[in-house]
Formats: structure tokens, C-alpha cells, sequence
């Protein structure tokens, strides 16, 4: 009986692991819009790495769509969404990077909104949220920041 249940302990391990597999193949990457303008190519690390054997160690299904309206050296405002669903993601934790080594960690409001004054320009900015794949992007000399 004891090498029936390993058999079909396996046989669920691989089952999940294709459904996990064939979940992850209908997402979208994450995206970035600023002022109307795709600045997608920004984002760090856009090849996903799920699963069992990636690096994140378990299963993300959803990826994150950052919409910045305001970027200036002043002020730094945004929207977080679901990037399939458009669902606005309350309470998503947005850390932003300056350039003089400071960081500030903030939560975008009820309806998927930040804004934070900046008192120095940012190198990076990064938007957390559970169930989500983290969105990093680094700007460049000249882009986005």
C-alpha cells in the first residue's frame, strides 16, 4: 500500500505543477506607463522565475501594472493595478530609491493611488504586493527619472 501512496503523491507534484506551469503562461508581464508613454523596458528582471525550481520558491500568479502620472525632483505619484484585470491593488507597498542612499517604503491608498514628496532624485522604485511578482524599475540618465 506504501508505494501505491508515493505514486500518487508524485503523481499530485506533477499535476500541480503543470496546472502552476500552464496558469503562468496566460499572464502578461508587467508594465509601466508614464504620462501615456510605455516605459516598460525599464523593469528589472521581466522574465518571470516561478515555480519549484525558480527563484522566488513558490507559485506567483499575477503580475502588476504601475501607471506614474507626476515624477518630478518634487514629488512622485502613481496608480497600481492587476496588468490583466485592471483591479486597482489597495495597499500595495511602493518603495522608492533615491539617489542619496535613502530609501522611503509607502502604501498606495483605497483606490490603488500613491504620492510622496521626494527630497532627492530617485534611482529606483519597487511596488509589492502579495500574490503578485515584485516590479522594480531602475531609470537611466535621462528616462523616467
Amino acid at each position: 500500500m506504501l508505494p501505491a501512496l508515493r505514486s500518487l503523491t508524485v503523481l499530485v507534484i506533477v499535476l500541480s505543477s503543470s496546472a502552476a506551469g500552464l496558469a503562468q503562461g496566460k499572464n502578461k508581464y508587467a508594465t509601466l506607463f508614464y504620462n501615456g508613454k510605455d516605459y516598460s523596458q525599464l523593469i528589472i528582471d521581466r522574465i518571470p522565475d516561478y515555480g519549484i525550481a525558480g527563484r522566488d520558491g513558490c507559485v506567483i500568479q499575477r503580475e502588476i501594472k504601475l501607471t506614474l502620472k507626476n515624477i518630478d525632483g518634487e514629488k512622485a505619484a502613481g496608480m497600481v493595478q492587476d496588468v490583466e484585470t485592471k483591479e486597482l491593488l489597495r495597499g500595495a507597498r511602493i518603495k522608492l530609491k533615491r539617489k542619496d542612499g535613502s530609501d522611503e517604503v509607502i502604501d498606495a491608498d483605497a483606490q490603488g493611488r500613491f504620492e510622496v514628496g521626494t527630497s532627492s532624485p530617485l534611482k529606483e522604485l519597487q511596488v509589492y504586493y502579495v500574490g503578485y511578482r515584485t516590479l522594480k524599475v531602475k531609470g537611466s540618465r535621462g528616462q523616467l527619472f
